[in-house]
């Protein structure tokens, strides 16, 4: 868990923050859609009411063409607009005589009505029977006897009633309730300053009358189900004027403070919510009049229902998205910085192996190259260090080997000149008192003798402290090595022959380059050894091969055999095969050390060996292979 706990953060918070955005959205959208959109729809048809208010008052529409502009906005605005008179009597926009669902009678008195079948549309039984020349009944009112246009509140048709309803009954599809309630009301402007007083008798205004009437059907215009729609609202609009005005009982005050007012109301015929408007309206500053408007909010309630629900699935799809999403997101930021983390930890174990490979382009991946710049120097430092370290102890353990061959050197030395000082000093007490003759000159010698081993002595260990200081001066020179190994050859021959030594010499004629005096000092040396240490009768086989680029020189005396453990302190200073360090059977042990030091500086690969036939003692040299590298090189050392 804790290894993934910068991808759960990430994936919380970012799934947590779009989460809160779409249900904060959700909720904005589930319960204030409805009403934004009530809210914007009434915004929208009080401002082309108010503009249409201000089109009539200045006369900019001709009386002949406001029917038809009336119409034109009811279209354009999903509205139905009608213009009635302070009396409620239609004037504009509300005849519909073309459209309108009707039938007219002829009475007893061969009188003509015309009866408004709005509020009968859903009456199939009432539609379907009437005909011409039936006998019909009609109760209802009747708002002016000279138009004879009656509303109908019920209707008998071959004995059979049909009834409209009102106060909570269905009259014409709007329910008239006992108080209107007024709001958002809109100031749109004052006419003439607000200074027109109305001095209307509404004692005057007629008022509806009953009527009961009995007679044959001599016409009818029938809406069809295409018409409906409009007349349905034509009739919603004409009985909002009659509850309107049968309410209201101060017009004067409406009309002088010239302000629109709204309001809603539910059509329990249809359950439907509707908005009116009402706006006075002052034609020319003629007669008074009131401009009415209704509008459905059913395209907004049915909208809004369906929306809701699709809401609810888009909230549920889109949460699934954003776990998707944030979890691809989370896993696709947070993979490099793991990475990340994953090579650091492997850097703070000394680990330097791993390398970032993050190809993002932007600071990430700066980071990521930042990081394996840091790896890289600090592999390149920790080398460095562990190499110091290493040098520090190889330094520490030549200091301590160097201080234990200086101890022993000191002491081997001390010992080597005390020996000849003390055969010397006894001679000279012994001639001083008068022990010896000092006429005898055999004492003189060893004397002599003496004093030449302590001159060789200290000749080879300023020698050997001049190979180790690096001030010996070491020539580069070609030459024959056979040449060398045959002169200390020749010089030997006496010796070898007193011992009756067999020697055996297999020479390879090679030039080689290096200090020729110093590598004849190494191959007598060598050779002396052998002949010393050879028994007689013995054998000694010296024998050069070369590769490609060494030649090697192999000087092997049998049956002569060195133990290991003198093998690998042969090449000490002072050390001896021979502990009694007779110098009969040996010399100071300083001629393998001086051997040692001449073959590093030429760059040797040298050693000492046990064979099948006794010790073996070889050593290399750089070849010259071509006469024109050999020409080169003598023109070098001259």
């Amino acid at each position: 868990m804790k290894k993934n706990k910068i991808f759960i953060k990430l994936f919380a918070m970012t799934a947590g923050v779009v989460m809160i955005l779409l249900v904060m959205q959700f909720i904005f959208q589930y319960f204030w859609l409805e009403k934004f959109y009530v809210y914007n729809k009434k915004e929208t048809i009080s401002n082309e009411l108010i503009m249409l208010k201000g089109k009539l008052e200045n006369g900019f529409i001709n009386q002949e063409n406001i029917n038809k502009t009336l119409n034109q906005y009811s279209r354009e605005n999903d509205i139905f607009i009608g213009i009635s008179n302070s009396q409620g009597i239609p004037q504009y926009g509300l005849d519909g005589e073309g459209s309108l669902s009707y039938i007219e009678i002829e009475d007893d008195q061969k009188e003509n009505y015309k009866i408004y079948m709005n509020a009968f549309s859903n009456e199939q039984d009432l539609i379907g029977g009437l005909k011409i020349s039936k006998k019909i009944q009609v109760q209802g009112s009747i708002m002016n006897t000279k138009e004879k246009n009656v509303y109908p509140e019920s209707i008998t048709l071959e004995n059979k009633k049909f009834s409209a309803k009102k106060d909570g009954e269905i009259t014409s599809g709007i329910v008239i309730t006992k108080d209107i309630e007024i709001d958002d009301a809109l100031v749109v402007g004052n006419v003439e300053g607000n200074s027109i007083e109305l001095n209307i008798d509404w004692t005057e205004i007629p008022k509806p009358q009953e009527i009961r009437l009995k007679g044959s059907i001599i016409d009818m215009n029938l809406m069809s189900e295409d018409d409906y729609g409009i007349e349905y609202r034509r009739s919603q609009l004409l009985q909002e004027i009659f509850s309107f005005l049968g309410q209201q009982k101060d017009l004067n005050t409406i009309f002088r403070e010239n302000k629109m007012m709204q309001y809603t109301k539910v059509d329990s015929f249809t359950g439907i919510k509707n908005i009116i408007f009402v706006q006075p309206l002052f034609i020319k500053n003629k007669e008074p009049r009131l401009m009415f408007a209704v509008s459905s909010l059913q395209p907004i309630e049915e909208t809004t229902d369906i929306m809701k629900t699709y809401f609810l699935f888009a909230l549920i799809i889109a949460m699934l998205v954003a776990i998707m999403v944030s979890f691809l997101y989370s896993k696709k930021f947070t993979k490099p910085l793991l990475h990340l983390n994953g090579v650091t930890k492997n850097m703070a174990d000394l680990d330097f192996s791993h390398k970032c490979r993050i190809h993002t382009n932007d600071e990430i991946e700066d980071l990521a190259e930042n990081i394996n710049s840091m790896s890289d120097k600090l592999k390149r430092t920790l080398e460095e260090v562990k190499e110091s370290n290493e040098k520090l102890k190889e330094e520490i353990i030549f200091k301590e080997k160097m201080e234990q061959f200086r101890k022993r050197f000191i002491a081997d030395a001390s010992h080597e000149l005390k020996t000849p000082l003390t055969v010397m000093k006894g001679i000279c007490e012994g001639v001083v008192d008068g022990i010896y003759d000092y006429n005898d000159h055999d004492h003189f010698k060893k004397m002599l003798n003496e004093i030449n081993d302590m001159s060789q002595l200290v000749y080879d260990l300023l020698e050997i402290s001049k190979l180790e200081s690096g001030k010996v001066p070491f020539k580069k020179e070609i030459f024959q090595l056979c040449d060398v190994v045959l002169k200390i050859h020749g010089k030997l021959k006496p010796l070898l022959e007193r011992k009756e030594l067999k020697v055996q010499l297999d020479l390879a004629e090679d030039f080689i380059i290096g200090d020729e005096d110093k590598i004849e000092r190494v191959i007598r040396n060598l050779y002396s050894n052998a002949v010393q240490y050879t028994p007689e009768n013995g054998e000694i086989n010296i024998y050069i091969h070369h590769d490609q680029d060494h030649c090697y020189v192999n000087i092997e005396n049998s049956p002569a055999k060195i133990s290991k453990d003198d093998l690998s302190k042969i090449w000490e200073p002072f050390y001896r095969i021979e502990k009694s360090r007779n110098k009969a059977l040996g010399g100071t042990g300083l001629g393998l050390h001086m051997v040692k030091g001449i073959l590093d500086k030429h760059d040797s690969e040298y050693g000492i060996e046990n064979t099948e036939k006794g010790v073996k003692v070889y050593f290399s040299l750089q070849r010259i292979v071509e006469e024109i590298e050999i020409e080169s090189e003598l023109e070098k050392s001259i």
